[in-house]
């Protein structure tokens, strides 16, 4: 995983994941701005019981057919990276994407997205 960062001086670097760049001050606020690295909020630890614990919890705020915009990185770093989308690191790019129906496999209950652009079922979110 990458982090675009720009340093006091101006100078902008693709940084990957360090022990380092996770202790900064402002990689925590980055990280509690963006609901999608919340797994980056947890020591290691704690994290896998934290991750247990949520999806024993139900699913709130959301109903078949919402629609919500799913970004791009989802389908993965290297597939998104091959784009060469303009500004791709400091741009999020994004897709529609519905929540179609409820699905429940070992007590767990879930909500499978379609992403009509790609015409994929998603099970993974």
């Amino acid at each position: 995983m990458f982090f675009f960062v720009e340093f006091d001086d101006g100078d902008k670097v693709l940084l990957p994941y360090s022990k380092d760049l996770s202790s900064a001050v402002q990689f925590e606020e980055f990280v509690y701005s963006e609901p999608q690295l919340f797994p980056l909020r947890l020591n290691a630890a704690d994290g896998p019981k934290r991750v247990t614990a949520m999806k024993r919890e139900p699913i709130r705020n959301i109903a078949l057919h919402d629609v919500f915009y799913l970004a791009l990185r989802y389908w993965g770093y290297e597939w998104f990276d091959a784009l060469d989308l303009p500004n791709a690191y400091s741009t999020t790019y994004v897709v529609p994407c519905e929540y179609v129906a409820w699905q429940t496999r070992r007590r767990l209950r879930f909500v499978q997205v379609r992403c009509p652009l790609f015409d994929e079922v998603l099970y993974t979110l």
